[in-house]
């Protein structure tokens, strides 16, 4: 689809008339849609639409033409995509940055549910300064390494770190990865998770240097009516490493998020 001023973008949704509410899925930083295949197809089986898109400069949607990015930014895509689609009261499944644009939506917006994988609530440089060089690391490698956008196959089974890390700078339009690297520094909704009357479930990892347990547990803590399952062992590529722990998981979770 075409957002309004022109960027494309990569869409893929199922959609059915059950009366539950959609479910909306947002990939990470340098990820694509491929990410969700298994989750797209347990939630279109539980009866909900459902639909994924590609962030800008990533898969198989161009970059925003001129080249501004941030979290609000992110949040209006999503909203375009959704009255694109006639899609409204959303339960929305996001990992890392994807989480967080999700919640920033439920911080704005009504949502049905949410479930935000290792996810922040605001910039991880804030509490720990070695962040900002990794980041401005990352911007430069980018520009290096990349080879031109290609839908990387993240549904792959036996995925590495490693092998993630360097698909996501090979195949992600460095621009987006500048932009999404300067938007993560400005990132802030702590102080309106409260707002969010939607059930939350956050899923993490104890090992995840990014969005941490503690971090996490922060976020569980200001949202009226969440919660928290923390896998020992597990880093912020839990989603892509297991995700067969994050299935599982949303299953056991399901009455909660559909309030049954």
């Amino acid at each position: 689809m075409l957002l309004e001023d022109g960027t494309r973008i990569f869409v893929e949704a199922r959609f059915q008339d059950s009366g539950k509410p959609a479910a909306v899925f947002m990939h990470g930083d340098g990820q694509n849609h491929t990410v969700w295949r298994s989750l797209m197809n347990y939630f279109f089986q539980e009866d909900h639409s459902v639909l994924c898109y590609d962030l800008p400069g990533h898969g198989l949607s161009k970059p925003y033409k001129d080249k501004k990015y941030s979290f609000s930014r992110f949040a209006g895509t999503l909203t375009e995509i959704l009255a694109a689609h006639d899609i409204s009261n959303p339960m929305l499944v996001g990992n890392s940055s994807g989480g967080m644009i999700a919640l920033k939506y439920a911080t704005e917006n009504d949502a049905a549910s949410v479930v935000a994988i290792s996810a922040c609530d605001e910039s991880p440089t804030k509490h720990n300064p070695s962040m900002d060089e990794i980041i401005e690391k990352y911007i430069i490698e980018s520009r290096k390494v990349f080879q031109g956008q290609k839908l990387f196959d993240y549904n792959k089974k036996g995925l590495d770190e490693k092998e993630v890390a360097l698909a996501a700078l090979k195949h992600t339009d460095p621009e987006a990865t500048e932009g999404n690297a300067k938007s993560l520094r400005k990132f802030d909704i702590r102080s309106k998770l409260c707002n969010i009357k939607a059930p939350v479930l956050l899923i993490g990892g104890a090992k995840d240097s990014f969005a941490t347990k503690e971090w996490m547990e922060r976020i569980r803590d200001e949202i009226p009516k969440s919660r928290l399952v923390n896998f020992d062992g597990c880093g912020h590529h839990i989603l892509l490493e297991t995700p067969e722990i994050i299935l599982d998981t949303i299953e056991k979770n399901y009455s909660f998020l559909v309030q049954k």
